[in-house]
């Protein structure tokens, strides 16, 4: 009978110095291709804490943690200082294998602005958020929550106008924080 032994690494290995950022090895038996981006300094206030990837279940992309004395902290919330009230919302969404800490990556945000940047359910069939298909009237249906209030946008035989009713209506009200789903 053969045993595996898991190596479970405590310090991270920099792949990558770019200078004022480095490329951070953060993998864990779950995640074993994650990686970070990180401000240098950031990563070096650390001083030895080991910085891992996790996600909850359900999510599209890992975040970065690390554990301190008994307690696990969120690693984007140590770039920039988060007044109460107010969320870290990452810019460019990152993927199972890689998150994007930066301080030019994260930016603060209202949780309302932090779920107008959020990715696109997983059951869209569209392509798009807030573009769904009528299958009664045959059209694609298009609406967009705004301060809590759901706004019809119209019904659209053309996919393609609907989709652009959507962005337009992103543009207007969600600004800097409309997402398209990997498109900026």
């Amino acid at each position: 009978m053969s045993t595996t032994a898991t190596t479970r690494k405590f310090t991270n290995e920099i792949i990558e110095d770019h200078g004022d950022w480095l490329l951070v090895d953060i993998s864990t038996p779950k995640h074993p291709d994650a990686t970070m981006a990180v401000d240098t300094d950031v990563f070096d206030a650390h001083e030895g804490g080991r910085i891992f990837a996790f996600c909850t279940e359900g999510d599209k992309y890992i975040y970065a943690r690390y554990a301190n004395k008994r307690r696990i902290f969120l690693t984007h919330r140590d770039v920039i200082h988060v007044p109460v009230g107010m969320l870290i919302d990452h810019i460019t969404h990152g993927t199972m294998s890689f998150i994007d800490n930066r301080r030019c990556n994260l930016r603060l945000a209202t949780p309302s602005h932090n779920s107008m940047n959020q990715s696109l359910n997983r059951n869209n069939t569209s392509g798009s958020k807030g573009v769904m298909w009528h299958k009664e009237n045959k059209k694609w249906v298009v609406g967009i929550k705004v301060d809590g209030k759901k706004l019809h946008l119209g019904c659209f035989e053309d996919i393609d106008d609907a989709i652009k009713a959507r962005k337009q209506a992103e543009e207007r009200y969600f600004g800097e924080f409309a997402y398209y789903g990997g498109e900026k």
